[in-house]
């Protein structure tokens, strides 16, 4: 197996078939190969900007949990239940190895959910709203399983936040969500020696009505 994580790789894939083929072949080299190899701190700056406004005692949800690096901060700092979901078994897997989630929920984002609606307090995500995975189609379903003041801390990949559809989607959601705030942060520290390493993230924090 090789033991680096192919990003742009990552980046090229068209469909959700794609994704499962992909992190059912990187899964295991996902925190090494990738995480520690490109100093991948944007799971950081989402952690941060959400334990700094989040003030509820209800349940969490990682969207697009992969193998848990959002979900064990939260873990290790919060006692919320955090529930993590993701297209790919192999990734919720390892997470659960970890023993990270509450509930490790297989489910495809590009499709309508399973859920009950209004359920969770908190919803983040980190790296899943980004070029070849999720597009802003999405957001109308997390917003159904937020309750009214579930707090909102997304990251989107800045070159695509435009292009592909973030800014005009958030902007037609106006009448739904408020306290809404953009950041850019790097997605990758001083170690990193990749050709993404300068690559940034916009993190979007909102509050749904």
């Amino acid at each position: 197996m090789n033991n680096k994580f192919d990003l742009n790789q990552a980046y090229s894939l068209k469909t959700p078939e794609d994704s499962i083929r992909h992190y059912q072949n990187t899964a295991r080299i996902y925190d090494t190969g990738f995480a520690e190899e490109m100093d991948y701190i944007l799971p950081f700056h989402v952690f941060n900007i959400f334990h700094t406004n989040f003030n509820s005692a209800g349940p969490i949800l990682d969207v697009g949990a992969g193998t848990g690096l959002v979900g064990a901060l939260l873990k290790e700092s919060l006692s919320n239940n955090v529930d993590g979901i993701d297209i790919s078994q192999d990734m919720l897997n390892v997470a659960q190895e970890k023993k990270i989630y509450d509930k490790a929920i297989l489910a495809d984002l590009t499709k309508p959910l399973y859920f009950n609606s209004n359920i969770y307090d908190g919803i983040v995500s980190a790296g899943t709203f980004t070029l070849g995975h999720v597009g802003p189609e999405a957001l109308d379903e997390l917003l159904r399983i937020g309750r009214s003041g579930c707090l909102f801390v997304i990251s989107i990949n800045t070159q695509h936040f435009e292009s592909d559809g973030f800014l005009t989607k958030f902007q037609s959601l106006e009448n739904k969500i408020t306290n809404y705030e953009e950041k850019i942060v790097n997605n990758y520290g001083p170690k990193s020696k990749s050709e993404h390493k300068d690559d940034t993230g916009t993190v979007v924090t909102f509050v749904k009505k």
